[in-house]
């Protein structure tokens, strides 16, 4: 959280300044900070991603800690057959 909302905002800052002389934006870093979280975080997207994704996750664990664990069992039920485990990952994929 602290790097999305306060060191990404902080580094990137200087390089939009120099790539965006100020006749072409009028952004001030406040400007810039609400851009860049509203459109998006640049390089560094992923993050968002693994803060979505974690929450889910601990919301599911919160709900059902069952099913995460049937989860695990189920692909560990797998672990003898990487091939065909492997196999029915791409045909889930292609559906």
């Amino acid at each position: 959280m602290i790097s999305i909302f306060i060191a990404m905002p902080i580094a990137y800052y200087p390089s939009f300044l120099r790539y965006h002389p100020p006749g072409m934006a009028d952004f001030n870093f406040f400007h810039f900070w609400r851009h860049m979280l509203t459109v998006g975080p640049g390089s560094a997207w992923f993050l968002w991603v693994l803060l979505t994704l974690g929450a889910i996750a601990a919301l599911l664990w919160a709900v059902a800690p069952q099913v995460i664990n049937a989860l695990g069992q189920l692909i560990y039920a797998l672990h003898d057959w990487p091939i065909t485990a492997f196999v029915a990952f791409l045909m889930r994929c292609r559906s």
